[in-house]
């Protein structure tokens, strides 16, 4: 999928060091909510704020994540490392609460509340994204019965090779 390899990397870096477990799948359910997977980097905000990059990280926030110029988040390597620090920063802040973690990356923390339905101001986005997370989820999986086997085909030839130099 386009981007797999910047959503890995940050991923990696970000899930350990804020000690969260963030699921690659959701990061490209964000993408393609936020961009339709890069197909715009910029967008106008209302109070006129911008949010750049595949995953659409507003200005102000770029800026307290320690962007010194948030157009740089206009490269899809750079958007999408910034960007997932936001959601492993909201999803520790949520206390793991996928629900609650996406709707305050669309809406802000200080909106991300429920109303009297259990629903939040943005629900419509929040069902978007964890319909596409489901979607990506299963495209995984799907690919699974094919992968599996090669990486035991694999294991069991280092394995092998490691028993046959040790010998």
């Amino acid at each position: 999928m386009k981007y797999d390899a910047e959503v890995s990397r940050a991923v990696a870096h970000w899930g350990p060091a804020t000690g969260v477990v963030i699921d690659p799948a959701l990061v490209h359910a964000i993408i393609e909510a936020e961009s339709s997977h890069g197909a715009k980097l910029v967008t106008v905000e209302p109070h006129g704020h911008l949010s750049y990059g595949p995953m659409m990280v507003l200005d102000s926030t770029a800026t307290t994540l320690g962007v010194a110029d948030p157009t740089t988040l206009k490269d899809p390597a750079t958007g999408i490392w910034y960007g997932v620090q936001q959601l492993a920063l909201l999803l520790k802040w949520a206390g793991g609460n996928i629900n609650k973690a996406v709707s305050a990356y669309n809406t802000g923390k200080g909106n991300a509340k429920v109303n009297a339905q259990g629903l939040y101001p943005n629900q419509s986005y929040v069902v978007r994204v964890l319909g596409l997370w489901n979607s990506f989820k299963r495209a995984v999986v799907a690919s699974a019965p094919v992968v599996v086997p090669l990486v035991l085909i694999v294991v069991v030839l280092i394995l092998a090779a490691r028993h046959r130099r040790a010998a």
